[in-house]
């Protein structure tokens, strides 16, 4: 795992700037010190009567400022911030004097200091943040400057290369050998002669280079590089790209790939010519327990997981992706969707982007792809989601600008959408039969003619799959038509009645389920594979996520049956893949699907709940877990789940048989068995063609039950940003973890290191992330550990009372 952050790809001397700053909440005089990445949302209390409601799991907004003084050198030179992410509306001040900011949440933006700094002296820098306006997104967003921050110094003479002005382009590309360009601009106004020197490494190897002198603000640098090694998601070889200018010594480092991308309705979607399916995970941007705050560690770790479970790609929904996902992307090997926008004219929330995309689409474009194109895992970059007015002809014309802006800055990708059908079938008939009632619950005042996002949502928990079935209809092609012509892969959000639709019609689209239900993977895939212009799909969500609380959470007995679950519900629940990184059934299914899984897996229903009342959610087709563990439930009636591409299945308890069925496409991958729980083992046996072709057993947790805690690392960086994931569980003696058992656990940490994060994967959790105590779900929990700036040893203990304590030594070095 890479531990520190790495400086982005940028000029001259780019330093971290997450040190030494402190916050304080707007109207309070008290203030705390903090290290970036920081998110003010995770430190506030939720509450049931929020505006935010479900959408950001009953968190308030707030407005706050940070600051931190700043020791300037003595000798003037250029100096500027760069910000990869501040949520929301922020303004930057040197020594009181306004300097710049951004209104978009997900948008870097870079603010020049040097008019303002007192060379030689101690300078204040103040960052106001306003995310008071609530609700401004459909899910958790997270408050502050939650990405990191850099200091860029410049020599006072130039030229310059300019802000994200090195682009490497592969031009040809076979077998051995290929060919790139690297394209240069200066920030060069005064026309002063300059050479810029290219090289670039595999390894300690320099296989490639070349220097170009010029008084202009262009130049290009071909390279011819030999025995070529080709980035895909299987084999992601990366080289080292160095640029500097020798006039101002102004320069420029970035791991890039050989890739070439393309698309079309024969082929389908093509990396340096060979045919790749898209095994997609739509994803968002926090991270878990420790809310939107943005870590190195936190992005490489949900990267490695995404790919060990079998993803080969992601699609970021809804906003442009962090530079450190970018970077695990391009070293584990993961293939990205970019989204920019999850609206655009019209609001979906009270307070979304709607009323200023005028004013800031083409500044978030440009700054996605400056740190974008540079990635060879971005392949495709989405110009918004379930855009309802697309289908209008003002959705259109935005559609072509933002299309091709995409393809002005970046001709090397390709452009898609998460078009919704219905949505677009909606704004062209100016009809809102559920979304218009619930925004009037925020704003009396407001009218809203036109079905968006979270109707759809709320129609769909009713309807179920129906609704996506009606995408078929000629009506609903004649309502995407407009968008889809303006991209190059048409996306469509629970869209499927449109695959074997559109050929009629468009033979040449392609298309791309940029999201869909992870229950739905078997006839999907099913679709991907057996039609060339079917290219990909991208299920909702490969991670689970803070916000839009419980549209993915089923519910028993007397709890809530609603689709948007109230307080204290936090997760969406949804998620193929849990908020600590574990995998449940969703998952199980998919890796038999994509045949990734040799053995058949197992999953069960919560043996606990039996002979409750269930409320199933629209967005989870099961809420089986992969454990036997059901200790108390002596008796009480067990459903069974067994995820396999083997003709059938055999099901023993104890070594006694429960039945056999199919399994396998035919049968949806999964076959079910009803039994009545006991102690034991579980054993599922599969059969292809007559023989067995493997086997898995699951336990149940016998005996005294203890605690244990393992960590994904002992070593740690002493650099303030290395992290370490904590694994808290009650087992028995055998190690096996106790699916009923509920511990209340406390957690501290002696040494230079802080507790950043801690809870469960509980849909609704009573204790906050930010503190020290917590309960256990479903016999689990988590603890991240946050390394501090000094090297030694540190002790993590967790208490769990009757169960006992576990002390876990860290090293920082």
């Amino acid at each position: 795992m890479t531990n520190t952050a790495v400086a982005p790809a940028s000029t001259s001397t780019v330093s971290l700037f997450d040190q030494g700053w402190e916050y304080s909440r707007t109207g309070s005089d008290s203030w705390t010190a903090v290290e970036l990445p920081h998110d003010a949302m995770l430190h506030e209390e939720r509450d049931a009567t929020l505006e935010g409601g479900h959408n950001t799991g009953w968190y308030p907004g707030g407005r706050y400022t940070y600051r931190k003084t700043w020791a300037a050198p003595a000798t003037p030179q250029r100096v500027g911030l760069l910000f990869e992410g501040v949520y929301r509306k922020s303004r930057v001040m040197v020594n009181g004097a306004d300097v710049g900011g951004c209104l978009s949440g997900y948008t870097e933006f870079e603010v020049d200091l040097t008019e303002q700094v007192q060379w030689g002296a101690e300078n204040l820098i103040e960052v106001t943040v306003d995310n008071s306006e609530q609700p401004n997104s459909r899910w958790y967003s997270g408050s502050g400057i939650y990405r990191h921050v850099w200091l860029v110094e410049r020599s006072a003479t130039g030229p310059w290369l300019a802000r994200d002005g090195v682009r490497f382009v592969t031009r040809t590309l076979s077998p051995g050998s290929a060919t790139a360009d690297v394209e240069v601009l200066l920030d060069n106004a005064d026309r002063t002669s300059a050479t810029v020197v290219v090289h670039l490494f595999d390894g300690d190897i320099r296989v490639a280079g070349g220097e170009v002198t010029t008084d202009g603000e262009s130049v290009r640098v071909p390279l011819e590089i030999a025995d070529a090694k080709a980035w895909t998601a299987e084999t992601p070889y990366l080289y080292e790209l160095q640029v500097s200018v020798e006039a101002s010594g102004d320069s420029y480092t970035q791991k890039v790939g050989l890739i070439q991308v393309a698309a079309n309705a024969r082929d389908g979607f093509t990396v340096n010519g060979v045919t790749t399916l898209l095994r997609g995970a739509c994803v968002h941007h926090d991270n878990g327990v420790l809310g939107g705050a943005t870590f190195r560690d936190a992005e490489f770790r949900r990267a490695r997981i995404l790919k060990e479970q079998g993803f080969n790609a992601i699609r970021s929904s809804h906003h442009p992706l962090s530079r450190d996902f970018l970077d695990a992307c391009d070293e584990i090997g993961l293939y990205v969707m970019d989204e920019t926008w999850d609206s655009w004219l019209d609001q979906k929330t009270r307070y979304d982007i709607a009323d200023r995309f005028a004013e800031v689409w083409e500044s978030d474009v440009d700054a996605m792809v400056a740190k974008d194109r540079n990635h060879p895992s971005v392949v495709m970059y989405s110009t918004g989601n379930e855009i309802g007015e697309s289908a209008t002809a003002a959705g259109i014309k935005v559609a072509e600008d933002v299309a091709n802006r995409l393809r002005t800055l970046d001709p090397t990708r390709l452009v898609t959408s998460g078009v919704n059908p219905m949505l677009n079938v909606s704004a062209l008939k100016g009809k809102n039969p559920a979304h218009e009632q619930n925004q009037k619950k925020q704003d009396p005042n407001k009218k809203l003619s036109k079905l968006q996002s979270e109707g759809f949502n709320l129609i769909m928990s009713r309807v179920g799959a129906g609704l996506i079935m009606m995408s078929a209809l000629p009506a609903a092609g004649r309502a995407v038509a407009g968008v889809a012509a303006t991209l190059d892969v048409t996306g469509y959000n629970y869209g499927t009645g449109r695959y074997t639709r559109d050929p009629k019609t468009n033979p040449e689209r392609v298309i791309v389920g940029t999201e869909t239900m992870t229950f739905h993977i078997a006839k999907n895939w099913a679709l991907v594979e057996k039609h060339p212009h079917v290219i990909g799909d991208f299920m909702w969500t490969g991670w689970d996520y803070l916000g839009e609380s419980g549209i993915g959470t089923w519910t028993y007995g007397d709890e809530p049956s609603v689709m948007q679950k109230p307080y204290p519900y936090l997760l969406a629940g949804p998620g193929a893949i849990d908020i600590a990184g574990n995998a449940g059934a969703p998952m199980l299914l998919a890796r038999a699907v994509w045949g990734i899984s040799k053995a058949p897996e197992i999953a069960v229903r919560p043996v606990d709940k039996a002979g409750q009342q269930v409320f199933k959610a629209a967005w989870r087709g099961t809420d089986a877990a992969p454990t036997w563990a059901w200790t108390g439930c002596e008796g009480n009636r067990a459903e069974v789940e067994v995820y396999s591409a083997a003709d059938e299945v055999e099901l023993l308890l104890n070594g006694h048989r429960i039945g056999r069925k199919k399994a396998g496409r035919k049968h949806g991958f999964v076959a079910k068995f009803r039994t009545t729980w006991q102690p034991g083992e579980l054993t599922a046996v599969a059969y292809t063609n007559g023989r067995e072709s493997g086997r898995q057993t699951l336990r149940s947790a016998d005996g005294p039950l203890s605690l244990r805690v393992t960590t994904d690392r002992t070593g740690l960086d002493a650099d303030g940003q290395s992290l370490a994931y904590l694994t808290i569980e009650v087992v028995d003696a055998a190690g096996t973890i106790s699916a009923t058992a509920t511990a209340d656990l406390t957690v501290s940490v002696s040494g230079p290191a802080t507790l950043a994060g801690l809870g469960s994967a509980t849909a609704a959790p009573t204790h906050p992330y930010v503190g020290s105590t917590t309960q256990t779900y479903r016999g689990a929990a988590q603890a991240v550990v946050r390394a501090g700036r000094k090297a030694g040893e540190v002790a993590v203990t967790v208490d769990a009372g009757n169960l006992g304590s576990a002390t876990t030594t860290l090293h920082l070095r």
